[in-house]
């Protein structure tokens, strides 16, 4: 058996152009996931605002029917007291 064993390999030291180009590409990943939270967060505040509207129309809807049946108790009601 041989002397030889495995050698690590010294670090590359990193060019400044090297360097320069890598934080520039993570400075675009970056911003690229800003955009995507920007827009993620327009669609969930969209998507809350036509959940309010359709809870506000529904609340509106039962009210509205819920009155209706009431009137025409209370109309039933009076028929009958007027018998």
């Amino acid at each position: 058996m041989g002397g030889r064993g495995l050698k690590a390999k010294a670090p590359k030291e990193q060019s400044s152009e090297n360097f320069v180009f890598i934080r520039r590409q993570k400075e675009k990943e970056l911003l690229e996931h800003v955009d995507l939270l920007k827009l993620y967060n327009q669609f969930r505040h969209v998507s809350q605002w036509h959940e309010r509207n359709e809870r506000k129309w529904l609340h509106g809807a039962v009210q509205r029917k819920v009155d209706a049946t009431m009137r025409e108790y209370l109309a039933g009601t009076d028929e009958r007291r007027e018998r």
